[in-house]
Formats: C-alpha cells, structure tokens, sequence
C-alpha cells in the first residue's frame, strides 16, 4: 500500500488540498500490473512484450512454447541463457524451459565427426507434430556452440495409458462308445488359472446309433 503522496505542509494548503485528495486514491491502486519485471505474476498479455525486451523470440525459444508457464520459465532464465549461450549447458537448459527434460545430449557419439552431436528427447506432455522437428532444430542451432553440428535428432512420443487384456483357453475331449451302454461319463478338465476365462466342450458320439 502507499502513503498519502502529498506531504503534510503541503496538505495543509488550501491550494494543494484538492491534490490532497487525489492523492489518496493511490492507496487504493493495484500495483501488481505494473510489476511486469515480476514475470510469475505478469498477465499473459504482457509476456510477449517480456520475451521481446529479453530477446528469446521466435527461434530463440518463444515459437516452440506452447503454455504460459513454459513461456514465463524462458523469460526468467534468458540472461542466463544468453551468458552461457554456445554451449551443451545453454542447448539443454533451453530445452529443459519448454518442458522437454527427459533428454540426452551425447557429445561425440561413436561413428560421428569430433564436432558433431546427438539429441535425444522424450515427450510426454505435448503433441508431436511435424512443426516439433523445425523448431527444435532452430532452438539447438541458436544456443549450440558454433563449432558443433547437430547430426541426429530424435523426439520419441512416451504414453501411459490404462490397457484390457484377456486370454481365453479352449480345451476338449472327443469320446467314441461301442457298443451303446448308459453310463456316467466325465469329461476331464484343465486346472484353472488366476485371471483366466477357460471353457471345456467335449463330443460324444455313442454307436450303435438308435432312432
């Protein structure tokens, strides 16, 4: 909250007390608006004009952000993003911004050139689209360093979701009786199992046959 802004000689002026008075709606102003450089508590029609003034714009990581949070982690980290710009820390953390942190940079992978490099990533919290490729590929060129080469890139799509499964068992006997005689007949079963659906048939075929 502040203070009444017009100083109490003032104030006492018959000249300044309409000032006075106005004055006293400051009191009663939300300041938190103008608080812009309070990124976490910014509204999210200002974020752009932050992401500007911190120069993480398009390829520098704003076009690949796809929520206000991922957007307000990139803005909070850009000056330590552009300090340690060009190197495998600057490539990982940008990423790491828009939520992307089950990945792997490996450095010098077997079979490659000294300065190439692997990206392996893992989504699980956003769609893969055909844009994820182009943005991902201008995100690392922007911060990797400027001697090394992005030679693969691989974005693997992680799901959970709850699976039906069922096995079914189908067993049978077929029994022949010659000659015709009553008698009990039983057919053998298979022992169940847990969680197992089981059905036994049997065919009994009794000769002589009689109308």
């Amino acid at each position: 909250m502040m203070a009444n802004a017009t100083p109490p000689v003032l104030a006492i002026d018959p000249r300044f007390g309409p000032l006075a008075q106005l004055s006293e709606r400051l009191t009663g102003l939300d300041i938190s608006r103008v608080l812009v450089n309070l990124v976490d508590l910014a509204e999210p029609s200002v974020l752009p004009f932050l992401a500007d003034q911190f120069h993480v714009m398009g390829h520098h990581g704003w076009s690949a952000a796809l929520s206000d949070e991922s957007r307000r982690e990139l803005i909070k980290s850009a000056i330590e993003l552009h300090r340690y710009k060009g190197t495998p820390w600057a490539v990982k953390q940008a990423l790491s911004n828009l939520g992307l942190e089950q990945l792997t940079l490996i450095e010098r992978p077997a079979g490659a050139h000294w300065a190439e490099f692997d990206i392996d990533i893992t989504v699980s919290t956003r769609p893969v689209t055909a844009e994820i490729y182009p943005q991902m590929t201008a995100l690392i060129d922007t911060y990797k360093p400027a001697r090394s080469h992005l030679r693969r890139l691989v974005v693997s799509l992680a799901t959970r979701n709850a699976m039906q499964a069922a096995a079914v068992t189908f067993g049978g006997d077929t029994i022949s009786i010659q000659p015709y005689q009553i008698s009990l007949i039983t057919s053998p079963s298979a022992s169940r199992l847990a969680a197992i659906r089981q059905h036994d048939w049997g065919t009994i075929t009794i000769y002589p046959r009689t109308s």
